[in-house]
Order: structure tokens, then C-alpha cells, then sequence
């Protein structure tokens, strides 16, 4: 797929190897997995966010393409009447409390963050102490099952 965007000016594909240079990178951006993709909308997009969407190639070729420049108040030539209307009242608020705004918008959505992996957390211990005692469970029966199949006739064809 960096072949069919190589000279996109709008997308730019690029793998890290988060285990070497690109370790602190990763840090930033909460890569923790491989594979992790991620998108950032331009320069001022610091967060990006993660891409959750089919690892096909077209589904992934279709993302792509609607990347972008997008509307912002430096582009508003990219903006529909409707996406211009909504950006109005986040112009007219003064820097510092669109600032603010950002800040703690940014904060909700990290904090909720945090609660989803702490739930991925305890679900995962719960799935890996169950599997553990199935497990126990199967090795523990396994030879009587294996006994009483044994002990019981097949029906005749």
C-alpha cells in the first residue's frame, strides 16, 4: 500500500520498530502492540488516534484515501456551510478557554481510556483464571472420560 501513496502529499505510511529507535515514539503515542495503526490529522495533531477499522487492504486503501487536509478556520475553502457553521461558536471562544475546552475534553477521553484498560485488565485475569481451571478440570476427568468411552459399546453399522 506505500507504493499507492508514495507521493501522496495527503498520507504518509511509515512503520516503527518500537523495540529500538522508535521506542520512545511508541511510548508517546501509547503503542503498546503490534500491530497498532495510527492516524494523525497533520502537523498539529500531536495525539493521533488508533485505527480500528479492517486490516484488508481496501478497507485500509479506502481509510487512506480520506485522509487529508481537513476543514480547520486556516482552510475554509475545505469546509461544507455546515462544517463552517460548527467551528463558528469554537472561534468566537477566547484562546484560553478553547484552550481549556481542549485540555479538558482531551482529559475525559484519556481517563476513559484508562478505565477501558483497566477493564481489559480484570477481564483478562478473569479469562486466564478460568482457562486455568478448565484446563485443571479436563486434566483431572480426562482419564475417566476416556474410561467410560471405552466402556461403551459402538452401535453396529
Amino acid at each position: 500500500m506505500g507504493k499507492d501513496f508514495s507521493g501522496s502529499s495527503n498520507v504518509l505510511i511509515a512503520k516503527v520498530d518500537c523495540t529500538a529507535a522508535g521506542k520512545s515514539l511508541c511510548e508517546k503515542h501509547g503503542v503498546k502492540a503490534f500491530p497498532t495503526l495510527k492516524s494523525f490529522a497533520g502537523a498539529q495533531d500531536d495525539t493521533g488516534r488508533s485505527y480500528e477499522g479492517g486490516r484488508d487492504y481496501a478497507a485500509l486503501k479506502s481509510f487512506a484515501d480520506d485522509l487529508g487536509p481537513s476543514c480547520t478556520v486556516n482552510l475554509p475553502d475545505l469546509c461544507s456551510p455546515k462544517q463552517w457553521s460548527e467551528l463558528q461558536p469554537y472561534m468566537k471562544m477566547p484562546s484560553d478557554e478553547r484552550a481549556e475546552k481542549l485540555a479538558a475534553l482531551s482529559s475525559q477521553v484519556a481517563s476513559a481510556e484508562e478505565a477501558h484498560a483497566a477493564l481489559l485488565k480484570q477481564l483478562q485475569s478473569t479469562f486466564d483464571q478460568s482457562q486455568k481451571e478448565l484446563a485443571e478440570l479436563q486434566g483431572a476427568l480426562k482419564a475417566q472420560i476416556k474410561q467410560l468411552k471405552a466402556a461403551t459399546p459402538r452401535a453396529a453399522p
